[in-house]
């Protein structure tokens, strides 16, 4: 069976690999949209009178938790009706414990509920409106105990948000541009909040990587993020032409490396240089693009922490577009961003030169590598199906690594050769 001779094609094909397999369907009960309704509207007289979930997604988009589109319509004592377009995560049976010990769906309602607020108010109070427009998905409705995960948004395709109409192998110059200003837009209202707000270490503590709460997450991430990087070196090999040999060459640099401490450092705080929230999952799944108006909005927000933008920007680019695109437009692409990131800041009152163009070019050498090797140990799990991912993940334990890494591998070769 014929595969992909060249590496790069292969990265750029990851979206259309990513939609073979649907993502497992999330039943979400009327009666809990019913309790989140009533709370939002803070209306007891109303019942749901039509409703329509769509829980299949294309993998790619929910990780770590389950997504559903929920269309309902709501019908009031006084005989009224009104129909409601919400998008709901809840937290995926099999990564649920995870998702709880990185604290990842505790953070992001309180980046909706608290977060995404104190930015509006700063744009208020700067009267920075004409200059900076937020298109986060309004949250109507959120939960978050022991036992549950419920976070209920607005659905933002309704408002024509979507996939950007430029991606091949990878995003387009014109996506490109308009995701990095979106970041640096984020960036810039996350230096200013910080500064305000002083804001806790909940929000700008990394609990996934840089300073995890448990030991048990620590352990296991080290040896996964081994054996992805092992099944990445499986794909290369695969798909690199005759001769080339970058799997070897990566394999014994990979060798001599300790890959999760230097993923570890680059994750967190940058203590020589300029530090911001960062969105920290900042990748084309993550960003919805509307191609009528020329806006974009970031989603996916349980991964916001304190770091170098650059660490932003690298993992963004390398997940987005193609090594020949990156290479080409690199410094074009970072001035687009730097650019945005002073208009922003200005808009907010605050020093336009405190990362300046060549600290940015400075820290962008030091960061690709972050960028890099994410992207490498991301790409397995990005071309297995979900409910593969489910399995294996769930057979994740110190106990029995061998039988995780080998679950991952026949997963992930099988799965390539029946989509070559």
């Amino acid at each position: 069976m014929e595969m992909h001779n060249n590496l790069r094609k292969l990265v750029g094909k990851v979206k259309l690999f990513s939609s073979h397999s649907a993502m497992t369907t999330s039943i979400v009960a009327e009666a809990k949209i019913l309790k989140a309704l009533k709370a939002h509207l803070h209306e007891d007289d109303v019942k749901v009178s039509e409703i329509q979930v769509d829980g299949n997604f294309a993998q790619g988009k929910g990780f770590a938790s389950k997504f559903s589109a929920v269309d309902f319509k709501a019908k009031f004592g006084d005989g009224q009706e009104k129909e409601f377009n919400w998008f709901v995560k809840t937290t995926s049976n099999s990564f649920g414990n995870w998702a709880k010990k990185i604290r990842a769906d505790e953070k992001e309602i309180f980046v909706y509920k608290t977060l995404i607020p104190s930015f509006k108010d700063l744009i208020s109070n700067y009267e920075a409106e004409n200059v900076i427009s937020l298109n986060f998905a309004n949250c109507p409705y959120a939960e978050f105990n022991d036992s549950s995960y419920f976070i209920a948004l607005d659905n933002l395709t309704k408002l024509g948000f979507g996939e950007p109409k430029d991606i091949s192998f990878g995003l387009g110059i014109a996506s490109t541009s308009l995701a990095l200003t979106e970041l640096a837009k984020f960036h810039a209202l996350g230096h200013a909040h910080i500064k305000t707000s002083k804001a806790d270490s909940f929000l700008t503590r990394d609990f996934f990587l840089h300073d995890p709460l448990d030991e048990e997450v620590s352990i296991t991430l080290k040896d996964m993020s081994k054996d992805l990087l092992e099944l990445a070196l499986v794909i290369m090999s695969v798909c690199e032409e005759e001769g080339q040999g970058i799997s070897d060459r990566l394999e014994s640099w990979l060798e001599t490396e300790d890959i999760f401490g230097m993923l570890s450092m680059l994750n967190g705080p940058n203590e020589k240089g300029f530090n911001t929230l960062c969105h920290g999952d900042a990748w084309f799944n993550n960003i919805l693009f509307n191609n009528e108006s020329g806006e974009c909005a970031l989603v996916d927000l349980g991964t916001v922490h304190l770091a170098s933008p650059a660490a932003d920007i690298a993992y963004f680019l390398f997940h987005s577009v193609s090594p020949d695109f990156r290479r080409t437009h690199n410094e074009k692409l970072l001035r687009i961003y730097h650019e945005a990131l002073k208009r922003f800041l200005s808009a907010l009152g605050e020093n336009p030169e405190i990362y300046t163009f060549k600290e940015l070019l400075k820290d962008d050498q030091v960061y690709k590598v972050h960028g890099f090797l994410w992207s490498l140990q991301n790409l397995p799990l990005v071309l297995l199906p979900t409910k593969e991912l489910e399995f294996n993940f769930s057979t994740s334990t110190r106990e029995n690594p061998q039988k995780f890494k080998a679950n991952l591998r026949n997963s992930l070769t099988e799965h390539f050769h029946k989509n070559p």
